[in-house]
């Protein structure tokens, strides 16, 4: 039977995965938020630059020099998107693995309080009849020997 020391444990336990659950979620989206930031704050650097050559040859290879490098910016924006999610993706298993334990844990304390009911409601029906069962027999001999 789950006694109110261990309630108050699976409430905490229960508070504190949700917690942890929450910091998680929102430390990803902050990392997220800041990357994204950076990611265009460079771009707008990348293309911002003015243009040293105002001949034509030279625009062509400085815009595919740039080209390059919004490119190469973006292929690594990605990957350390992809590991971030992977981490996040992570931390969201163990907690839900932290989750489904914690209320296995409940569930277990919930059945051994309705099977502690249960025994006691068995107990006093088995007291019940009993009693029933004695007046049934007291009252078959009263009448039984009245009628003799």
């Amino acid at each position: 039977m789950a006694t109110p020391e261990k309630k108050t444990n699976l409430a905490a336990t229960y508070a504190e995965l949700s917690s942890e659950a929450y910091s998680a979620s929102v430390s990803a989206l902050v990392s997220a938020n800041r990357r994204l930031l950076h990611y265009w704050r460079s771009v707008w650097e990348i293309e911002s630059r003015p243009y040293a050559s105002v001949s034509p040859e030279s625009s062509v290879r400085e815009g595919l020099e740039r080209a390059n490098q919004v490119l190469k910016l973006t292929v690594d924006e990605l990957q350390a998107q992809r590991q971030e999610s992977a981490k996040f993706t992570e931390q969201l298993s163990s907690q839900a693995s932290k989750v489904k334990e914690s209320s296995l844990a409940a569930l277990s304390d919930v059945l051994d309080t309705a099977i502690t009911d249960l025994n006691c409601v068995k107990d006093a029906t088995s007291r019940n009849f009993e009693q029933l069962k004695k007046r049934l027999e007291e009252l078959e001999r009263h009448t039984t020997s009245r009628s003799n």
